[in-house]
């Protein structure tokens, strides 16, 4: 069983790969530059983590910002009212990761994963999830999970439970089946309001490192909306909006 996992975990995308490919290609390219935050964020090169999904392979590290900015609700997904002291620690647990996804065309495509940790998961980790994934072979997380480009754009919302997708999300308004200010009395799904809890931080950046310095507290920036979840499951490669089988179809 040790070998077969060995085996199914090889991949020929290693994580220098992935650090060259940053550096000599994507740095360079107009996706890069269109980020407002490029040059205030980067990836933790020391913490990879390779594997494939499917026939894609793929590279994941943390991912150190200058703003770190989660969308929490007060009453999370498990039914756990947040105060704002619990609030903060949410926002405090709460990390972000990027992964180059190559598919086998070699086309490579970025990803921005933010994990937000449901309070009960929060509290079994002992308020650190810094090595949580739902790409990993033991992917446990509970929680939500934002998935973004390198720009900011969302991609897909998904509530994970004991790491498998059981809902997604929309903004209100921008979902085509659910209208803003409809009752939902379809028994699957149910809407909440979200607020940006933020922290910010001063850096440097030197060679291919980064060191934050001098971070506010958390506070509530006061953007708030409502967003319609419903129960939709779906595997990873679908959560992060690629194709990770046979020629990333």
């Amino acid at each position: 069983e040790i070998a077969a996992e060995q085996e199914n975990r090889q991949t020929d995308f290693t994580s220098a790969a992935a650090k060259e490919w940053y550096y000599a290609t994507f740095k360079k390219s107009a996706e890069w530059q269109e980020s407002s935050q490029k040059g205030k964020k980067l990836p933790e090169w020391n913490h990879p983590n390779v594997s494939k999904l499917g026939s894609t392979e793929f590279v994941e590290y943390p991912l150190k910002k200058a703003h770190s900015a989660y969308p929490i609700t007060a009453t999370d997904f498990s039914g756990k009212s947040l105060n704002v002291q619990e609030t903060v620690r949410t926002a405090e647990a709460s990390t972000s990761k990027i992964v180059f996804f190559k598919q086998p065309s070699g086309k490579i495509i970025v990803r921005e994963f933010d994990y937000i940790p449901d309070w009960n998961y929060l509290n079994a980790k002992k308020f650190d999830i810094g090595n949580t994934s739902i790409l990993g072979q033991q992917a446990d997380f509970t929680g939500r999970v934002i998935v973004k480009n390198w720009k900011g754009d969302i991609i897909n919302m998904a509530y994970y439970e004991n790491g498998i997708a059981k809902m997604r999300g929309r903004k209100a308004g921008k979902s085509a089946n659910l209208n803003p200010g409809t009752p939902i009395d379809n028994e699957n799904c149910h809407e909440a309001e979200f607020c940006i809890w933020q922290q910010d931080c001063d850096l440097s950046i030197y060679g291919d490192g980064m060191v934050t310095y001098e971070c506010t507290n958390w506070y509530n920036t006061g953007e708030c909306w409502m967003e319609y979840w419903c129960d939709e499951g779906g595997d990873p490669c679908e959560v992060a909006g690629i194709g990770c089988h046979d020629e990333g179809g």
